[in-house]
């Protein structure tokens, strides 16, 4: 079972994606997330530990921009499932 990441956005009407880095292990992977109302956060399913840049459409359509705030230059590392069993 894939490990959740919790990213915090500000509505659900948001699609959005978190993409590989390119160069990187995690490169042409792409994880579309879910809005959980429950948290208040979309949450995406990581199998592949490595960088992820995150990617917005606000309108919640195919028109998506990489969030650099979020992303920064390198993208950020996320935990994935091969990690957790690679511990177990």
């Amino acid at each position: 079972m894939p490990n959740p990441v919790k990213i915090p956005l500000p509505n659900s009407g948001y699609s959005a994606q978190l993409r590989g880095v390119s160069g990187k292990n995690t490169a042409g992977i792409t994880i579309q997330g879910t809005y959980n109302s429950n948290w208040g956060m979309y949450v995406f399913n990581i199998e592949v530990s490595g960088p992820y840049e995150l990617w917005v459409d606000p309108n919640g359509g195919s028109n998506y921009s990489k969030d650099s705030v979020w992303s920064g230059t390198n993208g950020k590392w996320l935990p994935g499932q091969d990690m957790i069993d690679s511990v177990n």
